[in-house]
């Protein structure tokens, strides 16, 4: 159906056209033309306004009449349609309807409404967005047509239909505005299953639909905002939705770093000749001691990586609002921005909330503020550390955050794991929540510099060894201590991990499911600039071939 609302030869799309409310009232409100372009794409395309379906689920292919390919799109429907739960009490017994709705109710206001978020300063009035007829037509011509919308809506397909129709309305409309009104703001949720069965709040992902019209006037709030994001996050490594900058950069950052320390901590191969040749350098200077043996013995290594729970979703607006400040948005923009997230308003089956935090996720603006709060949060952690561990140590990808150290010496170590308790001390205050079992940490500390302090500072339970690590006002943290870990669908591990000696194992990259990892966005480790290529042959020289 989408593809033949792109016709604009076709009968349908000419009457559709021609009955869109705006030739009748050209001042029409977003709800009066949404509902009518409804009413009339309902008539028109049956198959395109009938009940949203978010998920993409398609229907079995021919041939597949079996019993249970029947079970599962009946299932399906029931799920996505009737948005059937089956949510359980700590003790296995299912809980109510009535049960399931209040505590989805509770886990949504704490989610987005918690009592304890401080509001956003008083702002100046709305200046409203110049959009011109001609950009209007452009925005409105080039929404994604497959783009899912609110039942109650039109859907996008029409909305790229009449685009030409509705431009002038559209530029007029936001021109006239004194504050954004409740439909361009709010979202639509739809809770997607995280897991196959599905018991607690937490295990389901909410979907956010908005109104396609709103859409259009986000991606020109996002274009605005571009060039100062670009100067702001430019020299920091946050690698995620930034021009230039990929995936394969991030990883390769990772790995690099796991080189460094593999390769320090490789036994050497002996060899008659390099043996001979030893011998008599050590006649001439015999207590003379080669770089390399002297780096072996010394080196280890730190990393993390930390996980972040619903990271979007808790992005204080505080945070935003002194990003933009530190970042010179203009005044004007800035209030277009803030003031377009302020009257935001989560709506669900079960109720509606109105957010005091977090960015829409699938809001074309979302990741960019998410981006500019990271490049302010680098520049606070810059302020305590140094710019230059920052740029060195630090690696930060969408919500995922690496760091990774080398150690030469005790006070290498314990400057090491200070500064991890900053980071996660930065966070905290952030009102970002960190997910402690989730986040891990690898080590090879294994030298006599460090035996004291491993006795001291790693810690075991059901789970495993942990690490504690101290924060200045959050207390003692105690992160899981792991051999291998998987950061952006790469695996890596140091060698010899935890309670190896000085093991030679090679570091494991598995690259195979790249095109599916990067929060929001599709990016691709094979394709890209010459740079990306290099990167992918760099990894593949030092890892060995790459698995698929």
């Amino acid at each position: 159906t989408a593809q033949r609302l792109r016709d604009s030869h076709h009968p349908g799309i000419q009457q559709l056209r021609s009955s869109v409310l705006l030739n009748s009232a050209p001042e029409a409100t977003v709800e009066e033309v949404n509902s009518h372009m409804l009413q009339q794409a309902t008539v028109l395309f049956p198959a395109v306004c009938g009940k949203p379906t978010a998920t993409g689920v398609k229907a079995p292919a021919a041939g597949r009449r079996n019993i249970f390919t029947v079970w599962t799109r009946e299932a399906k429907r029931a799920w996505f349609y009737d948005q059937i739960l089956g949510m359980e009490r700590p003790n296995g017994e299912l809980w109510s309807p009535t049960q399931q709705v209040h505590c989805l109710q509770t886990f949504f206001k704490d989610l987005y409404a918690p009592e304890d978020e401080p509001e956003l300063p008083s702002l100046p009035p709305l200046q409203a967005p110049v959009i011109t007829p001609e950009e209007a037509h452009h925005r409105l011509s080039r929404l994604p047509v497959h783009k899912a919308t609110p039942s109650h809506q039109a859907p996008t397909a029409a909305t790229v239909a009449c685009a030409d129709i509705l431009a002038p309305w559209f530029s007029r409309k936001v021109g006239a505005l004194s504050s954004f009104p409740a439909v361009w703001s709010d979202c639509w949720l739809f809770l997607m299953p995280k897991v196959s069965h599905p018991v607690l709040p937490r295990q389901f992902r909410p979907i956010g639909l908005t109104e396609s019209t709103g859409r259009a006037l986000a991606g020109h709030l996002q274009d605005a905002l571009k060039p100062y994001l670009q100067a702001f996050v430019g020299p920091w490594p946050q690698l995620a939705y930034m021009a230039g900058r990929s995936t394969g950069e991030a990883l390769h950052r990772v790995f690099s770093h796991c080189h460094t320390v593999s390769a320090a901590n490789k036994k050497p191969v002996y060899n008659i000749h390099a043996a001979r040749a030893k011998l008599t350098q050590a006649a001439s200077s015999s207590s003379r001691q080669t770089p390399s043996s002297s780096g072996r013995l010394r080196t280890g290594g730190v990393q993390a990586s930390l996980d972040l729970s619903q990271a979007f979703d808790r992005l204080s607006w505080h945070l935003i609002h002194d990003a933009l400040i530190e970042a010179q948005v203009p005044l004007e923009l800035r209030v277009q921005l803030l003031e377009f997230y302020r009257g935001l308003g989560y709506h669900l089956a079960y109720g509606s909330e109105t957010a005091l935090r977090g960015v829409k996720q699938g809001c074309r603006v979302a990741p960019l503020l998410w981006s500019l709060a990271t490049g302010l949060l680098l520049r606070r952690l810059a302020r305590v550390t140094s710019s230059e561990w920052v740029r060195r140590a630090l690696t930060a990808f969408a919500d995922d955050f690496h760091i990774g150290q080398v150690i030469h010496s005790s006070r290498d170590l314990l400057l090491a794991i200070e500064r991890l308790g900053l980071v996660l001390q930065l966070l905290i205050e952030a009102r970002m929540k960190v997910n402690i079992d989730k986040s891990v940490v690898l080590l090879l500390v294994n030298h006599s510099y460090a035996s004291r302090w491993r006795r001291r500072e790693i810690v075991s339970d059901k789970q495993g060894p942990r690490l504690r690590i101290s924060t200045p006002s959050v207390g003692i943290l105690k992160l899981p201590i792991v051999d291998s870990h998987k950061f952006l669908g790469g695996d890596y591990l140091l060698p010899g991990g935890l309670h190896a000696a000085h093991g030679g194992l090679p570091i494991a990259a598995n690259l195979g499911n790249l095109d599916q990892t990067s929060a929001g966005s599709h990016l691709s480790f094979c394709t890209g600039s010459s740079a990306e290529t290099q990167t992918l042959a760099s990894l593949h020289s030092t890892y060995g071939p790459l698995r698929t």
